[in-house]
């Protein structure tokens, strides 16, 4: 996937409101919020003939409701693949935590 798009994206999730960071994708890892170097474990990226579909592990605010913040980055994410001509098949959004 060409580095521009995933800047794109890593930029779109870090902008949302109530949204405090990125956290390991990995289950077994720590729900701590990841530093800016290591985002890449915080998501993954699949691309495919139709679009992308990409999976996020974030750590939330626990004063905005969750489905809200979800919502928000949904159509941010597809706003701003819109703009590239690329789809977003999927979004899977695993909350690693609350603050």
């Amino acid at each position: 996937m060409d580095k521009k798009i995933q800047q794109k994206i890593i930029e779109t999730i870090t902008m949302i409101p109530g949204l405090i960071g990125l956290a390991n994708l990995d289950p077994k890892a720590s729900s701590k919020a990841l530093a800016e170097k290591d985002f890449s474990k915080g998501y993954d990226v699949l691309e495919n003939k139709t679009g992308l579909d990409i999976s996020l592990a974030v750590i939330v605010n626990g004063d905005v409701r969750t489905k809200v913040v979800v919502g928000d980055l949904k159509t941010t994410l597809i706003g701003t693949l819109k703009k590239e001509n690329i789809k977003l098949n999927k979004l899977n959004v695993l909350i690693k935590g609350v603050k």
